[in-house]
């Protein structure tokens, strides 16, 4: 029997997962753990969520997010001038995905040195996810660690059909009829869509996640159960 409560989306932080409700508008249930070892949940809205975490953080930027921004302001004047020159197109879808990917690597060897533990917390909340749409219930911990770290609709695969679509994208502008063209890179981009549902790129998350360990499975596992909970509230 179908579970008639569907999980769509949750997030892995550097303590916890969050659940995201679907039944209760902007409302999510959130569990963390402190370095002693005990698990919290809370459910409360988004609204409240991130207006605490703005309190928390302070306003100064790192030198690691200055030169990230700096970065990606460069990438963006190099994509902007590329648009000019004669090849402009095909400089563009190369140069386009490359940029994405230099961001993408840059932004996770920031996050792996300050916030290793969330990819950790990402694995779990993925391994949690792919047994519950499994079982149609929540899993047990015993019954969890077979499942995937991996999750087909992960955002990460996000930055693989973008790299993906421009890159076939370039060759299809080497096709001189416009219509044929046309059809070919609707076609590739469709082919590349239906990849990622079928769990065929999800090889960029192995930059993403980590093996969690008996710690963040509990959490998952505790994060859901309270998730659930609240979603079966009217």
């Amino acid at each position: 029997m179908r579970n008639e409560f569907n999980i769509e989306h949750a997030r892995s932080l550097n303590n916890g997962i969050i659940f995201y409700s679907k039944q209760h508008r902007n409302h999510i249930a959130l569990a963390t753990i402190d370095e002693q070892g005990n698990i919290y949940t809370e459910w409360t809205t988004l609204e409240d969520y991130k207006k605490r975490e703005k309190k928390r953080k302070t306003n100064k930027q790192t030198k690691s997010e200055i030169l990230q921004n700096i970065l990606i302001l460069c990438l963006v004047i190099f994509l902007i001038i590329s648009i000019t020159i004669t090849f402009g197109k095909r400089f563009l879808l190369i140069a386009y995905p490359l940029a994405v990917l230099i961001s993408f690597f840059f932004k996770n060897f920031q996050w792996f040195k300050k916030e290793r533990d969330s990819f950790k917390f990402h694995s779990a909340e993925h391994m949690v996810v792919n047994a519950y749409h499994d079982f149609n219930r929540v899993p047990s911990k015993e019954e969890i660690v077979n499942f995937s770290r991996f999750h087909n609709n992960c955002s990460t695969n996000l930055i693989t059909i973008i790299i993906l679509i421009c890159i076939l994208l370039f060759f299809c502008t080497f096709i001189e009829n416009k219509l044929y063209r046309f059809i070919v890179g609707l076609l590739a981009s469709f082919i590349v869509i239906i990849f990622s549902q079928l769990g065929l790129l999800n090889f960029l998350q192995k930059f993403t996640t980590l093996t969690p360990t008996d710690r963040e499975l509990e959490v998952a596992i505790v994060g859901m159960n309270f998730w659930l909970e609240n979603e079966k509230k009217e």
